[in-house]
């Protein structure tokens, strides 16, 4: 059911989507990209205009700082609306994992229709969040780093206890790192729900959000039959989402089992860069791919799947505003587990990406990681509604 209802216009509502996904490299290829594409000029045809926006952050955490992408979508929105515009929005929780299904019915399931495949390298990496977070502690006790304070101030951190001042004093949170700050998913069909049920109580609590229409999915993404299949029963219906990942689902089947879309998804996470994009630049895995090609010198003609780690979100501009956790549970896990030795910063424009460029550079884990790992920061600016093929 909607979280609020209103009167609707006598037109349909525009429809506002809002993806909040892993950002593991095989979750979307290129008949992802053309099918979205596809389903949103067909829509418009009918008359009813939708967006997509996309929040990758590692394991499909909804934490604050996920809440705060969200309301500064809507924000955003509700601004450029009309006087007689409707919004209707959507947020669709995305996992991933290799999933055995009971009974005929393969995309409308229900949480007891499903068993996940246990140790299976198409699970969701933050199953073993907690392992990733100890091993980030150990890091930075072992390095020591000092940190300034804004009255300019400043202590070592070298023991548990510092830890928990550093994620104090820059991060608002108190506790610890691992298992604390930064927790596992215990089990992927659970874990969906619970952050499908987290963005249901965060909107219906929010004074400014509860007043509109919000409906809320959660799925996960088969990378073993390259299909996604939603886990709440199929209710609410996500209409263009529904209609889009049903297409893709039909799409994929038919290939063979050796295309790029289907093989490179089928694999072990071996991404070639990481990404850092603003949540309103429409395929910027795609772009990312292409700017890496290009400078690499890489012979690529489309997206290929398993190619670009993403993280994205609408305050990566905000220097001054911390990375969540499981964005500094990312960056870490991409450096120290996937190699990852380069991430492109994307914005819209070369004032925005050195804002991002300057809040990675000046977080404090995130600066540590960057520094220790050797990883280069490569500003890409672009155009955000340019087609990203």
């Amino acid at each position: 059911m909607p979280l609020a209802q209103r009167p609707q216009p006598d037109r349909p509502a525009i429809q506002i989507h809002i993806l909040v996904g892993c950002s593991d490299a095989r979750d979307v290829g290129q008949i992802h990209l053309e099918v979205v594409e596809r389903v949103r000029s067909e829509y418009l045809a009918r008359g009813v205009r939708s967006e997509l926006y996309v929040l990758r952050t590692p394991g499909s955490f909804f934490t604050a700082d996920v809440l705060t992408d969200v309301r500064r979508i809507v924000e955003g929105t509700q601004r450029d609306l009309g006087p007689n515009d409707v919004a209707e929005y959507f947020v669709h929780v995305l996992s991933h994992g290799e999933l055995s299904i009971e009974g005929e019915e393969k995309y409308r399931c229900r949480l007891h229709d499903l068993t996940v495949e246990q140790g299976s390298v198409f699970n969701c990496g933050m199953l073993q969040a907690t392992r990733v977070a100890v091993d980030l502690e150990r890091l930075l006790i072992g390095l020591k780093p000092e940190v300034r304070l804004r009255d300019g101030t400043s202590f070592v951190v070298d023991s548990e206890e510092g830890v928990r001042k550093l994620l104090w004093t820059h991060y608002g949170f108190d506790g610890y790192i691992a298992g604390d700050w930064i927790r596992s998913v215990d089990d992927l069909r659970t874990h969906t729900r619970l952050q499908k049920s987290a963005v249901e109580r965060a909107l219906r609590t929010d004074p400014n959000l509860r007043r509109l229409t919000f409906h809320v999915t959660a799925g996960i993404q088969d990378y073993r039959r390259n299909a996604y299949v939603r886990v709440d029963g199929g209710e609410p219906d996500g209409k263009f989402w529904d209609e889009g990942q049903r297409t893709i689902n039909q799409h994929l089947s038919s290939q063979p089992a050796h295309s790029i879309d289907r093989a490179r998804q089928s694999e072990g996470q071996m991404p070639l860069v990481g990404l850092f994009a603003m949540s309103d630049i429409r395929g910027s895995r795609a772009r990312a791919l292409a700017r890496f090609a290009a400078m690499h010198e890489r012979p690529v003609t489309s997206y290929e799947p398993n190619t670009v780690f993403a993280i994205s979100g609408s305050t990566l501009d905000l220097p001054e505003t911390p990375f969540g956790p499981y964005a500094i549970a990312g960056l870490f896990y991409s450096a120290y587990t996937l190699g990852l030795r380069q991430y492109l910063i994307m914005g819209t424009g070369a004032a925005q990406v050195e804002r991002m460029v300057r809040k990675v550079e000046t977080d404090p884990l995130a600066s540590l990681i960057v520094k220790h790992f050797r990883v280069a920061l490569t500003p890409a600016a672009v155009d955000p509604e340019a087609s990203a093929s």
